[in-house]
């Protein structure tokens, strides 16, 4: 069995988030300025792996052009969620959510559903949600 890149994975969500963007954009253009903005929850910038997670996101978020705006929870539920609220309040396009706890981001796809920006599951499942990818 052919063992896929991480590098392609990362290239992989971010041009998913891209074109989810442009396909529910249709509606509106939420920004003047036409970029767009994907924000990224992840759980830790502990571990050597999501340190280069970060940086291979951030590196590709560059060269398309993409706002991209990191919050990272140190493993805590609560302080996931406070912190995908502020990205939400940010009218981020796309949400990539990397869950501490995959039971309790459920009310994050909900509450990033709610005000239609879609989600990407990264890493982690997100359980009892339907996320968009």
């Amino acid at each position: 069995m052919k063992i896929i890149p991480f590098r392609f994975w990362i290239i992989l969500v971010v041009i998913s988030a891209t074109a989810a963007l442009f396909l529910s954009a249709c509606e509106q253009d939420r920004r003047s300025d036409g970029k767009t903005i994907v924000g990224v929850s992840i759980p830790t910038q502990r571990e050597e792996g999501w340190v280069r997670n970060v940086q291979r996101m951030q590196d590709e978020a560059k060269a398309q052009h993409v706002d991209m705006r990191l919050q990272i929870s140190d493993n805590d539920s609560a302080r996931q969620l406070a912190q995908c609220e502020n990205l939400l309040a940010q009218n981020i396009d796309v949400l990539i959510l990397a869950p501490h706890d995959a039971a309790a981001a459920s009310v994050i796809v909900e509450k990033a559903h709610r005000v239609g920006v879609k989600v990407i599951s990264f890493d982690r499942l997100v359980t009892n949600a339907d996320v968009d990818l």
